[in-house]
């Protein structure tokens, strides 16, 4: 994993998949995901954190189901999403999908 931020409500993160023997021709036929894919390490990684959460005593934690990806094509099109993600706290009041959090003191 490469850049990445975790916030109250998502995650971006760039992921590198590195020595990939995947074809054009595995990767976009629909059925059982391939073994090291986007979807693989995706699915995994929301498994991992869901099982922590439940052990932890936050059992009402959920995924959403689906996720964004892209190919990022070069280096112009890396450091811009990088600097995005770099960004994304300073923008986080104008998020549109933002939940105000619960504070510890409900008089607050």
């Amino acid at each position: 994993m490469d850049e990445f931020i975790v916030m109250p409500n998502h995650v971006h993160c760039i992921i590198e998949i590195k020595n990939s023997s995947f074809s054009s021709e595995s990767t976009n036929q629909y059925g059982k995901p391939v073994a090291g894919s986007v979807s693989v390490i995706v699915n995994h990684y929301k498994g991992r954190v869901k099982k922590w959460c439940y052990e932890n005593g936050f059992g009402d934690f959920e995924w959403q189901g689906r996720f964004y990806d892209r190919v990022i094509r070069d280096n112009k099109e890396y450091w811009a999403i990088e600097n995005y993600i770099i960004n994304n706290p300073a923008n986080w009041e104008q998020d549109k999908l933002r939940r105000d959090l619960p504070t510890a003191n409900p008089d607050e």
